[in-house]
């Protein structure tokens, strides 16, 4: 980060869009690098847990009714909703999974 004495003119800003970012911070002008992103590639078990979550969202539109009501009762009172109180159960190996 680099503070200015003040921005410079939008046609400066705009020939430099793509390469530096201007902007204001706690009402000082500043400027940067402009943020890039690069992917990571997920590991061997992010790539399987990827899955078997993926897996768990799906089941749970495919539950009976009841089974879902189940879930309900038991996520409350413990800040989760009840797919994510499922999903928890799946990834954890929990028995109460019924898909």
């Amino acid at each position: 980060m680099v503070k200015l004495a003040a921005l410079p003119a939008q046609a400066v800003i705009d020939d430099y869009k793509g390469k530096v970012d201007f902007y204001v911070y706690k009402g000082q002008p500043c400027a940067r690098r402009w943020p890039t992103w690069t992917r990571r590639v997920a590991t061997g078990q992010e790539a399987a847990n990827q899955q078997a979550f993926a897996y768990a969202i799906k089941s749970w539109s495919e539950l009976s009714e009841y089974i879902r009501q189940m879930y309900y009762f038991m996520a409350a009172g413990t800040g989760l909703s009840p797919r994510d109180f499922f999903v928890r159960s799946y990834l954890k190996g929990n028995p109460f999974y019924n898909a």
